[in-house]
């Protein structure tokens, strides 16, 4: 009886120690699996900062060029505008002098006949001086044009 109950007892320890070192190898690859879900965990989550880190600077770098971009198009177009007013500026002044020689030639030209074609050169300055103002008027207009357009290019 003795032998039996000694028998019994260490079959009960034997599987008692085994269902304890059971039980502690299921705790390990449970711990083990949990760090190794959390590194798994980590790693994605330092993949998806650095891909959105990313995408943040191209995003920074797109935005810089297109600002680079509108800025060189606005100096372009401010070139422009200001080379044709120049250029307006330039044309008006060449015209003006065109008829201002014009109209002094011609009054020279009529002086020297002055008590033979009186009529004629009253006539002429008149009309001289009408096509000199004319042309400043206009080229004031053409500039006035240009500028109206510089102003709504601004805005």
């Amino acid at each position: 009886v003795c032998l039996c109950v000694f028998v019994c007892v260490c079959a009960f320890l034997c599987n008692f120690v085994c269902l304890c070192v059971f039980v502690c190898v299921c705790a390990c690859l449970c711990v083990f699996v949990q760090f190794f879900a959390c590194l798994c965990v980590l790693v994605c989550a330092c993949v998806c900062l650095c891909v959105f880190v990313h995408f943040c600077v191209c995003l920074c770098v797109f935005v810089r060029v297109c600002v680079c971009l509108c800025v060189f198009v606005r100096v372009c177009a401010f070139l422009c505008v200001f080379v044709s007013l120049v250029c307006v500026a330039f044309l008006c002044i060449f015209v003006r002098f065109r008829v201002c020689l014009c109209a002094l030639v011609c009054v020279c030209a009529f002086l020297c006949n002055f008590l033979r074609v009186r009529v004629y050169l009253c006539a002429l300055v008149c009309v001289c001086a009408f096509l000199c103002s004319f042309c400043e008027c206009l080229c004031v207009f053409v500039q006035f044009c240009v500028f109206v357009r510089f102003c709504a290019f601004l805005c």
